[in-house]
C-alpha cells in the first residue's frame, strides 16, 4: 500500500489541475466578455472562492482517504499541493495569454489598473512622494513579464499558505490524550 503523503499529494495534484482548469476558464471568460472586468473588484472574490474551494476539497477527500489519524501535515500538504499546481498553472497561462499571445490586451489592463489607482489617490488631497514612486515603477514594469508573474505567483503562494495553515488546523484529526 502507498504511503498516506503519497496519496495525499496525488489528490492535491489532481485538485490542483482542477483549480488552475477553473481559473484559467474563468480568465478565459472574462478576456473573450469584455477586458474590463479584469478590473472589477469582485473578481477577486470569485478567484479567492474558487481557490478556497478546490483547497477544501483536497483536504476533503484526503481525510476521507486516510483511515485513522489526519494529521495537521496531511491537511496543509492535500492544500499546498493543490495550491501550487493550480496557481502555477494560472500564473503560466497568464503569462503566455498577456505578454506572449495579446500583449497589447496585457497593456490595456496594466495601464488601467494605474489609472483607477490614481483616480482613487486624487480625492484633492496630496498624494505621498512614494505613491508616486510606486506609480512610476508599475507604469515602467511590464505586469505581465516573466519576472513579475512568477514574483506574484510567490507571494500569493505564501498568502494563500497562510489560509491553508488556518485550514489545516481546523481540519486535522483532534487526538485526545488519556492522563
Amino acid at each position: 500500500m502507498k504511503r498516506p503523503l503519497s496519496i495525499i499529494r496525488k489528490i492535491g495534484a489532481k485538485n490542483g489541475l482542477y483549480l488552475g482548469l477553473a481559473l484559467i476558464f474563468l480568465y478565459l471568460t472574462l478576456y473573450y466578455i469584455s477586458l474590463d472586468l479584469f478590473l472589477e473588484w469582485w473578481i477577486t472574490f470569485i478567484k479567492l472562492f474558487l481557490i478556497i474551494g478546490f483547497c477544501l476539497l483536497a483536504i476533503f477527500k484526503s481525510k476521507k482517504i486516510i483511515t485513522g489519524s489526519f494529521s495537521f501535515r496531511d491537511a496543509f500538504a492535500a492544500f499546498f499541493v493543490c495550491i501550487l499546481v493550480g496557481t502555477l498553472m494560472f500564473t503560466v497561462f497568464n503569462f503566455l495569454l498577456f505578454h506572449e499571445i495579446d500583449p497589447a490586451a496585457g497593456k490595456y489592463i496594466g495601464q488601467e489598473s494605474i489609472n483607477q489607482l490614481e483616480a482613487q489617490t486624487s480625492g484633492g488631497t496630496k498624494v505621498p512622494e512614494e505613491f508616486q514612486k510606486q506609480l512610476t515603477q508599475m507604469r515602467a514594469e511590464d505586469q505581465y513579464g516573466f519576472f513579475y508573474q512568477m514574483k506574484g505567483f510567490i507571494f500569493n503562494l505564501a498568502g494563500y499558505s497562510i489560509i491553508g495553515i488556518f485550514l489545516a488546523l481546523i481540519f486535522r484529526s483532534k487526538t485526545i490524550k488519556k492522563a
